[in-house]
């Protein structure tokens, strides 16, 4: 039995698959970089129309300048070369070109270099698009009426070893239409195809058995003039196609597949589009023959014209880099599966990169010259970094009332139950919490709440939180403290008229911590609080069955509770003089223990093991985090990874092992971290790199399973890999 995470737990090793994933995660660590681990590095493959090579660049995670590869560029022995894919776990590069090969290539995962795939070119004829869905089991390729060739979509099963293409049974399937490229949507669960001169867009469903294709009941769907590529956001809720004078907006259903125009349904953006929605899922860019324009996709509706998936222009739209003047016009542009670059390549060569700026969308070009392409049109694709995975990755489906624009995970319990907070796409002020039970999820609704979300989940699925009541003009909204014992029985902590809570943390005795206001708020008319002033100061408290009682503070006028474990011993922060810096504290027994300040720093716990181990951080003037580990009466430092500024810890479980959010060097998204035996690994090195980058941990149980937040909106359940895990 694997009881814990695949690593050297405090005793005996285990056997079998997790002794294999032992052995791998003490390499990564022995291979760490002052205390973390280095990230690896992300390549760049670029191939043109007029060239018989192929080139391959490493990708400076840090300023995203390319640096070529050993061996590049890589001679084809073809002209032609119309397009680039690369297989989503980073294995292999495909390129088309000519009128009938396909050429493949084999990655080296660490250097980049290419070797080619025997024997290559791959028998595809007549290939105008090819495409592999996320799991880098299938590949499907489309072919245009030529000759005595009628149009068809082909299903291929992709050797995981060799990279070949093996046709399946069945297929391919006649279509009549006349298909300009082909897109697998991220959840891998359809496939969209572009019909250039019938004007419409062709939908299918994958079989995830066997990977074959059914078209979608009311395929193909109507578009504008000559559509030439789609784009699909990152939770398969909008699809962005690219004509030849607009940007198309459509909505999809998750279930069937069937796209809806959005209002409006179309959006100018030049001639010779090709749009491409980043993995945030929020901005689109779109390559044009005047520049990139850059749009921002609302997460909600807001009005007539003005739903959610609909585009607003970034400001500065359209992106016209100077380093390009010589090049003309983008034909098309990727973004990297951080979100932190994009590159567009130009009509005459020239490769140019641009930094995102994560909250606006704005692309800013990288300094310098154009990247070299080795010819005209150029085509370019983006490998994922190599991983060692000893976690596997199960997506928290979303509840089913939805639809949801944002979808966090807050916690995770011994039975690999999770819960967290759903935002509605109706309104950024309309929440949920949600449970997770391993096999589906409940979205619940608590009365009188606007906004709430579950904190802290204990084993027996009891679920405490905070919730706000939808404001009402005039009065105040108050967060209340709130305890769920099943979906439909929930109680308020709180019960005071006027009063102000937050239920954190909750122990599998339903004893709960958090923080409750000492006063409450002038109530008027029996309708809400006109005034904050009666509310006092914020002080933890403790609620062992008979409602929340104020624990007190050091000696300030402020703490918090944070943590609770089995022993009811609870950490947070308090100041010992009022409105003074914050010290660590455990409160066990009605009594108070000082542990004082991480680095001179005001300090705070954030949770605490059944070890007494406590994770929290220190808080500098200017706002900077650091986190800390506290056990056996001294602090350790959390590591940043390596280039980044400071990690903050959100989890921890009985073996010590700790996980949270970690800043990195290029300043793009936050990466979820493990940090274990004294050492620190990005959580994005021990997944398959298919996965969504994921931007931060919540919780880790006693098994080893930890709740992560994704890039693109999802939650994830991460279970490392063993013969046995019960």
């Amino acid at each position: 039995m694997c009881a814990r995470v695949c690593h050297p737990p405090q005793g005996t090793l285990t056997v079998g698959a997790c002794m294999l994933r032992t052995i791998v995660l003490v390499a990564l660590l022995a291979g760490g970089v002052a205390g973390g681990i280095a990230q690896e590095a992300q390549f760049a493959y670029v191939a043109s129309d007029n060239s018989q090579s192929l080139l391959g660049y490493k990708i400076n995670r840090v300023t995203g300048e390319f640096t070529p590869v050993p061996g590049s560029p890589y001679a084809t022995g073809q002209y032609g070369n119309s397009l680039i894919v690369v297989d989503p776990l980073g294995r292999f590069v495909y390129v088309v070109g000519g009128n009938t090969d396909v050429l493949g290539y084999k990655i080296d995962a660490i250097s980049g270099r290419l070797t080619p795939i025997s024997p290559s070119p791959l028998p595809l004829p007549l290939t105008e698009g090819l495409a592999l869905d996320p799991s880098g089991k299938y590949a499907y390729a489309v072919r245009a009426t030529q000759g005595v060739y009628l149009a068809a979509v082909y299903t291929y099963r992709v050797d995981p070893a060799t990279g070949q293409l093996i046709l399946i049974p069945g297929t391919p399937l006649p279509t009549g239409a006349n298909y300009s490229s082909i897109m697998v949507d991220p959840l891998g669960k359809f496939v969209y195809t572009p019909n250039l001169t019938a004007e419409n867009i062709s939908g299918f469903t994958i079989n995830p058995a066997n990977g074959t294709l059914t078209p979608i009941a009311g395929s193909p769907f109507p578009a504008n003039v000559y559509p030439q590529s789609i784009s699909i956001d990152s939770m398969d809720r909008f699809a962005y196609v690219g004509t030849g004078g607009s940007t198309d907006a459509f909505s999809i259903d998750g279930t069937t597949g069937a796209l809806t125009p959005l209002s409006p349904p179309s959006y100018l953006a030049g001639i010779g589009v090709e749009a491409t929605v980043d993995p945030r899922g929020k901005f689109l860019y779109v390559a044009s023959t005047v520049g990139i324009y850059g749009f921002n996709i609302a997460q909600f509706n807001s009005g007539p014209g003005m739903e959610a998936g609909s585009l607003t222009a970034l400001a500065g739209s359209p992106f016209v880099p100077a380093s390009s003047a010589g090049d003309l016009y983008p034909v098309s542009v990727v973004v990297d599966y951080t979100g932190t670059f994009a590159y567009a390549a130009y009509y005459l060569g020239g490769i140019v990169g641009f930094k995102i700026n994560g909250a606006t969308g704005v692309p800013t070009a990288v300094p310098g010259p154009s990247f070299d392409s080795g010819g005209s049109p150029p085509t370019i694709a983006i490998a994922r970094p190599h991983t060692t995975p000893i976690y596997s990755a199960r997506q928290v489906p979303q509840p089913a009332f939805g639809p949801y624009a944002s979808f966090t995970g807050s916690a995770i319990n011994n039975r690999g139950w999770v819960t967290g907070q759903a935002v509605l796409v109706g309104s950024e002020n309309l929440s949920e919490t949600f449970l997770y039970n391993g096999t589906t999820t409940s979205g619940i609704f608590l009365p009188g709440s606007a906004t709430n979300t579950g904190n802290s989940i204990n084993d027996k699925g009891e679920i405490v939180g905070t919730y706000t009541p939808p404001g009402i003009g005039g009065f105040l909204d108050l967060t209340q403290a709130f305890l769920i014992r099943s979906p439909g029985v929930t109680f308020q902590l709180d019960t005071r008229a006027g009063g102000q809570s937050t239920a954190s943390s909750i122990n599998n005795d339903e004893h709960i911590t958090g923080t409750i206001s000492t006063g409450v708020c002038t109530f008027a008319f029996g309708l809400g609080c006109t005034s904050a002033a009666g509310l006092g100061n914020t002080h933890g408290f403790l609620d062992t069955g008979e409602g929340p009682k104020d624990i007190g503070t050091l000696g300030g006028n402020f703490s918090e509770g944070n943590g609770i474990n089995e022993h009811d011993e609870v950490t947070g922060g308090s100041n010992v003089t009022a409105n003074g810096p914050n010290h660590v504290f455990v409160y066990s027994h009605r009594s108070f223990h000082d542990l004082g300040k991480f680095d001179g720093q005001s300090s705070v716990g954030t949770a605490i093991n059944d070890r007494g181990w406590i994770i929290g951080n220190a808080v500098a003037p200017s706002g900077t985090q650091t986190g800390f580990l506290h056990h056996d009466g001294w602090f350790e430092r959390l590591p940043a990874l390596d280039g980044g500024t400071g990690s903050v810890p959100s989890g921890i479980n009985l073996q010590g092992d700790v996980v949270g959010t970690s800043t990195v060097g290029s300043g793009g998204p936050n990466h979820a971290f493990l940090y274990t035996h004294g050492k620190l690994v990005d959580l994005n090195d021990l997944v398959e790199p298919s996965l969504t980058l994921l931007t931060g941990a919540t919780g880790i149980n006693d098994k080893g399973q930890i709740v992560a937040n994704g890039l693109n909106g999802g939650v994830y359940v991460l279970t490392p890999i063993c013969d046995d895990v019960h």
